[in-house]
């Protein structure tokens, strides 16, 4: 969000602990998505979404009827908040942590979206265990963006389980022809990312900075590509264009809804 001419990673909400829901405890909290009564169930400590999701979310631009995947769902964050913006979408979340994907089960009950979305727990270098190929017309993916040696061994943030590669491949085994691929990455990755999803057959069709403030360098990029089609050619979209993704409060040139 935009805060005081700085990016804060932290999206607010109102707070309540989940003792008595579920497995939840006192280490967890609801927050509200302030879409559509939407909330989600995160930890007190650990890995809790920021605005990468809602930028991703709204970038999407998901469509109606789609049948959506999620890898690296974490908390159910991202699924809850492309329903939020179209609601004819069903879809799936893989997850490789089991505590997440305790709470994004929990959270599909939260919201009354058992009919719409399920969580799968499982490795998305193994997607052929665990899901039909060409079975869904858009991916998303909120990758982890460090490499395993530069943080610690989180996966939700590192790539101890998975790089860019497996990742592209993973969605390219998920996709139905003409499907698409919706993926966020710090703008230092941007080339890797890009070059991983071209050798597995990816397109690139639409791409978007995104600024923390004005003068300075992009701090992320936002990427779609589409699956078995021919290049036409990518459209850099302009901050606060048609299809970006602006900022609430954000200046002139600096990226953001």
């Amino acid at each position: 969000m935009w805060s005081n001419g700085q990016w804060d990673d932290k999206m607010e909400g109102s707070h309540q602990n989940t003792e008595g829901f579920g497995k939840g405890n006192m280490e967890e909290t609801i927050d509200a998505l302030d879409l559509k009564g939407l909330r989600v169930i995160q930890p007190v400590c650990g890995y809790r979404f920021g605005m990468d999701s809602v930028l991703l979310a709204e970038f999407s631009q998901p469509r109606k009827g789609e049948r959506v995947l999620d890898l690296g769902c974490g908390d159910g964050v991202l699924l809850f908040l492309l329903w939020g913006r179209e609601s004819s979408l069903t879809g799936v979340g893989l997850e490789i942590r089991e505590d997440a994907c305790d709470r994004a089960e929990r959270g599909i009950h939260l919201n009354g979206l058992e009919e719409r979305f399920s969580v799968l727990h499982g490795d998305f270098r193994r997607l052929k265990e665990h899901v039909p190929a060409d079975s869904f017309s858009l991916c998303v993916c909120n990758p982890p963006y460090w490499r395993k040696n530069d943080l610690n061994d989180d996966c939700a943030r590192t790539q101890v389980k998975g790089d860019y590669g497996a990742i592209a491949k993973a969605a390219a085994y998920a996709l139905r022809a003409k499907g698409r691929f919706c993926v966020i990455c710090p703008a230092e990755n941007f080339d890797h990312l890009m070059a991983e999803c071209v050798n597995s057959g990816f397109a690139l069709r639409r791409f978007c900075p995104v600024y923390s403030r004005p003068g300075c360098p992009g701090k992320r990029v936002l990427m779609e590509f589409s699956w078995r089609t021919n290049s036409g050619g990518a459209v850099l979209l302009p901050p606060g264009g048609p299809g970006s993704v602006p900022i609430k409060n954000a200046e002139a040139g600096a990226l953001g809804p």
